[in-house]
């Protein structure tokens, strides 16, 4: 009872760090005008969008089947699409649960141990980061001028403060961080020497393998150049989201794609935040991103949510969607 209790308050606190960030970013916007805009949206772009987040899915669930495979598993693509989605759903609602509830989706319907298939999780999210610090690159590179500021201020320089906040502090911070990493060894040594006598030492064991084996998968994948088809296909899918959401409004409509591109690179920065589903955090960053790209606060503010509710919709449909068709898909599973 006291974890569960935990637990709920820690995602109560961050939802209300989401709501905060998301007043900070609407505090002196006229919500009027926002809404003004939302309600002339046209909608046919938002359905596009919304087959282009399920195609995204499709090529995602293809790529997570290419890394279980080298494992000895063939799962089924409904099963690894339903988890997917449900893992996404449960993002939603508390801090980076969705990577072990699609994993536990596969172990009820597939047999496949979680520490298998997490493992293959985190080779994903390893891909992941590389693609998005790539583009990242890309977006920078030829929007220097307009978005090198925007980086900087909320991305490389708060990481760059807490680095030089640590090393300004001297030798007391050394001695302090080799007091720390005695420390750590010592414990993790008298952990491991009780785990070695104790019942739970195989059981332990056989997780810490079955999550080396999964991310090992990525280099036992039998046709690497589909998994990077995959992957391509994957963020073109993002990115085609992004940009068709920009004819919904006569305002963003003239805006080109480096700006897509650009507003999908940083709105995925605000998405991973650690609040639930980046709330407050992607509208930041889609709205200042498109202040650098000539657009006014309103409509900046109005597209972000626009963009964000769309992307929370499409989880939402195709999570419920999940959790009615896994049971039936999987009947004959069933004792």
């Amino acid at each position: 009872m006291r974890k569960k209790f935990f637990y709920a308050l820690r995602i109560v606190v961050f939802l209300l760090v989401g709501f905060l960030l998301l007043w900070l970013v609407l505090r002196h916007q006229d919500l009027h005008e926002v809404s003004s805009i939302l309600k002339r949206a046209d909608l046919k772009w938002a359905v596009l969008s919304l087959i282009a987040a399920v195609l995204s899915n499709v090529f995602r669930s293809w790529r997570w089947i290419m890394l279980i495979r080298p494992l000895g598993f063939q799962p089924k693509f409904a099963n690894v699409f339903g988890g997917l989605m449900i893992g996404y759903l449960a993002n939603l609602a508390g801090l980076r649960l969705g990577e072990i509830s699609r994993c536990a989706v596969l172990r009820q319907y597939e047999n496949i141990p979680v520490s298998k298939s997490f493992g293959t999780v985190v080779a994903e999210r390893v891909v992941d980061m590389i693609c998005i610090f790539i583009l990242l690159f890309v977006v920078l590179m030829f929007e220097f001028g307009k978005l090198s500021g925007f980086a900087n201020e909320n991305i490389f320089n708060p990481m760059g403060r807490k680095i030089q906040q640590l090393l300004s502090q001297g030798t007391l911070f050394y001695v302090i961080l080799f007091l720390i990493a005695a420390a750590l060894i010592g414990i993790i040594y008298a952990a491991l020497r009780w785990l070695r006598d104790s019942r739970h030492f195989e059981r332990v064991r056989n997780i810490v393998r079955g999550f080396r084996d999964g991310l090992r998968s990525i280099g036992s994948l039998h046709h690497k150049g589909w998994f990077v088809f995959h992957t391509m296909m994957i963020w073109f899918m993002y990115f085609v989201m992004t940009y068709v959401c920009f004819f919904s409004f006569s305002e963003t409509s003239g805006l080109g794609m480096m700006a897509g591109l650009s507003v999908m690179v940083m709105g995925g920065f605000g998405f991973v935040a650690p609040v639930p589903g980046g709330l407050g955090a992607f509208e930041f960053m889609v709205t200042g991103t498109l202040l650098t790209f000539g657009m006014d606060m309103t409509t900046g503010n109005a597209f972000s949510l626009y963009l964000h509710a769309l992307q929370v919709l499409g989880i939402m449909l195709l999570s419920a969607i999940s959790f009615i068709m896994l049971p039936l898909h999987n009947i004959k599973k069933r004792p």
